[in-house]
Parts: C-alpha cells; structure tokens; sequence
C-alpha cells in the first residue's frame, strides 16, 4: 500500500466579487482526492512572490556600452545586498539578415566588444540559424538590433515578511455574521477580516474571509489555519468510508 500527500496552491485573479476559480480548485482538489488547499490573496501578491523568487536574474535591454549595463547591474544587485563577485554576465544580441521580419537571439563575446567580437556574433548567427531554419545566407547583410547584458546572481537575499503569532481563537478577527449560500442551503456564516487574523489562528467553515482584494470562502467541511505567512491552509475533513461527497457549491454575488 502506498500512501500519496499532496496539497494544492492557486494562483491568479482578483477582485472583491467571490471568484469561481477558487471554487473550482477545490472542486478539482475533491476529485483528485487533495484535502490541503492554499488559496492566493490577489494576483498582484503573487506576482511580487514570483518576482522575489527571480531576484537573482536580472535583463537590461537598452542599447548601451557593455561596460556601463554591467555597472548598471552589479549596482542593482548591490541594492539588493548581492557581492559585485557573486554576479556572472551574459551578451547577447537580437540578429536578422536585411529584409526579415524576425531575429535570432545569440551570444556575444566578453571583453571588448570589437569588429573581431562582432565578428563572431555574426557568425553564430549564421550558425544558429541555420540550426533552427535548415538553412543559412552567408552573402547576405545582417543587422544587429538590440544588445542585452544578462546579469545573473546564484543567490539573491531576500526574507518573506511573517505575521505575528495570535493563538488557536480567531475572535478578535471576526467582522460579522451574514447569510451565505452553501451546498444548496442559506447558512448562517462567520465573516472574518483577513487583516487581523494571526498566526496559528483556526476555524471551520462555513466561513468567510475579506481581504482588500479578494474574499476566501471557507466550505462546509473545511477547517483553517492561518501560517506565519498570513497563508490560509484549508484542510478537507476526514470522509467516513463509503460516505459520498458533493462537490457542488453555489456561487454568486459580492461578499
């Protein structure tokens, strides 16, 4: 017997109004049998998160002097707390013979760049193209249009901002109570603000949670806990053998 453990995260959309995606992640969780579901706050967070994690890559497309895009990164690496000596660089430039409509990206040497350096950008480009297209034009004039320096870091620092720790009660974090709709029936349901709710916090559904720019529905037979990263971990209730599970919830109108 194998026993699998998984979890589910979402990421995307936002808004005030209750939003079906959600609802139909934990649809998908029922069907694949995931009790622990990690629902996203609001795209722009999840963006920033995204981005925090490729820190450590950074593209400078400006058509600059090699030297000064390498200055212009090692500079904003240091702001970030980057040693000069942890960067590595990468040139590269968009290449296209006259009268295309496209170009190929490829390498450009380091060092100073010269008509030998240009030179062998050239040439890889035939090179590179004819890898991709099956063929090449030698005879023909190339244009060089955008240079790029890409500055890369095998590490860039960064701390995730937690919260602070509040206990199992949830109290002080509730707004009101309202009506809501779940599973067919209108149940009397808890709404929280996701602002003060702390870590270690739990409750059970049905249950609502309004943030800024979105709002979490709680199902029935989920249970919260809030992590120190303000995550809402929401964990399916044990189904008694042979019980079967609706999956069907109504959703609709602004919480």
């Amino acid at each position: 017997v194998v026993e699998v453990s998984a979890g589910l995260a979402g990421v995307g959309g936002s808004g005030s109004r209750l939003r079906p995606d959600v609802v139909l992640r934990r649809r998908i969780a029922d069907k694949a049998g995931i009790r622990e579901t990690i629902p996203d706050l609001d795209e722009t967070a999840a963006s920033v998160r995204n981005l925090i994690r490729n820190l450590g890559k950074q593209e400078i497309p400006e058509q600059k002097i090699a030297t000064q895009m390498e200055k212009e990164a090692t500079e904003g690496f240091g702001a970030l707390g980057v040693d000069a000596a942890d960067v590595t660089f990468v040139r590269t430039a968009d290449v296209r013979y006259v009268g295309q409509f496209h170009e190929v990206e490829v390498n450009v040497p380091d060092g100073h760049i010269d008509r030998a350096a240009i030179d062998r950008a050239i040439e890889g480009f035939h090179d590179k193209h004819k890898l991709l297209y099956t063929f090449n034009m030698l005879w023909q004039k190339v244009e060089l249009l955008t240079f790029r320096l890409r500055a890369t870091t095998p590490k860039a620092p960064f701390e995730m901002r937690r919260i602070e720790s509040g206990g199992a009660d949830p109290s002080g974090a509730i707004k009101r109570t309202r009506m809501a709709w779940f599973d067919g029936e209108a149940v009397d349901t808890t709404v929280y603000d996701g602002a003060l709710l702390r870590a270690g916090n739990e409750f059970h559904g049905p249950a609502m949670i309004e943030e800024t720019t979105t709002t979490v529905i709680v199902p029935t037979r989920y249970a919260v806990t809030v992590d120190e990263y303000r995550n809402y971990v929401m964990t399916r209730d044990e189904i008694p053998e042979g019980d079967t599970v609706s999956v069907t919830q109504k959703v609709g109108g602004a919480a």
